[in-house]
């Protein structure tokens, strides 16, 4: 093999590894989207129990005599 084989296969090597390192990425980038998307909604989910709480609370407050 001669000196351009040589650097062709390397740099083919090197391209195939920045793939693996770009779909690598990828699939991170999915699953923390996914990941964070699932605990906003978890967040809001509690946000809007509580809110339904203190209201609760207060119309409770509301009903005990000063």
């Amino acid at each position: 093999m001669n000196k351009m084989e040589t650097l062709l296969e390397a740099v083919e090597t090197a391209i195939n590894a920045e793939n693996t390192n770009i779909e690598y990425h990828e699939k991170q980038l999915a699953y923390h989207s996914e990941y964070h998307t699932k605990a906003k909604e978890e967040s809001e989910q509690r946000k809007a129990t509580l809110i339904r709480e203190l209201s609760l609370l207060k119309e409770l407050l509301d009903e005990v005599p000063a």
